[in-house]
C-alpha cells in the first residue's frame, strides 16, 4: 500500500511537472531592454535651440498682433516653457561650459533677461572671460546692473573687470 500511495504521489508530481515549466515565475527573464540614452548636455542644449528657433516665428508673429502690453505678456509667456527646459539644463552642472553657454542663450530669449539667469551667471560664472562679451550687451538695461556691479566687483578674471559697462 505504501508503495502504491508513492508511486501515485511521484506520478502526480511528474504530471504536474511540466505545467511548472509554464509558470511565468519559472521561466528565465529575458533581459531588460536598455533605457534610452540621455543624450550629452550640448547635445541637448543644440535641441533647445533648434526647438526654440522654430517656435519664434509664430511667436513673433502673435506677439505683433496682439493688441495691447497685456495681450504681448501672455505671448511672451509662451517662451518660459523654454526657458525652464534651459534651466533644468543648467541645473545639472551649473559651472560648466555647456551651463554658460545655455545661459547666454537664455539671455536673449526674452527683450529682458530673466532675473534667474542673471542670478546664475552671478553666482557661476563671474570669473569666466567669455562673460565680459555678455557685458557690454547688459549696459543700459535696469535689470542687469546688480549683474555688471556684481562682476565689476567680484571677477577674477581682468577681462570681466575690464568690460566696459
Amino acid at each position: 500500500m505504501i508503495r502504491y500511495l508513492t508511486l501515485s504521489l511521484t506520478a502526480l508530481v511528474l504530471s504536474a511537472a511540466p505545467g511548472l515549466a509554464d509558470d511565468p515565475k519559472d521561466k528565465p527573464k529575458e533581459p531588460d531592454k536598455p533605457a534610452p540614452e540621455k543624450k550629452e548636455r550640448p547635445a541637448q542644449l543644440e535641441e533647445l535651440q533648434g526647438d526654440f528657433r522654430k517656435a519664434m516665428p509664430a511667436i513673433v508673429k502673435e506677439w505683433r498682433a496682439a493688441k495691447s502690453p497685456d495681450e504681448q505678456t501672455k505671448v511672451l509667456a509662451k517662451i518660459d516653457p523654454f526657458i525652464e527646459r534651459g534651466l533644468k539644463l543648467v541645473a545639472e552642472n551649473p559651472k560648466d561650459d555647456t551651463a554658460f553657454d545655455t545661459l547666454m542663450f537664455l539671455m536673449g530669449s526674452k527683450p529682458e533677461p530673466p532675473a534667474k539667469v542673471m542670478e546664475l551667471l552671478a553666482e557661476h560664472h563671474l570669473d569666466n572671460p567669455k562673460f565680459s562679451a555678455v557685458l557690454g550687451r547688459l549696459e543700459g538695461e535696469p535689470a542687469a546692473e546688480p549683474l555688471l556691479r556684481k562682476a565689476m566687483e567680484k571677477s577674477k578674471s581682468k577681462e570681466v573687470q575690464g568690460s566696459p559697462a
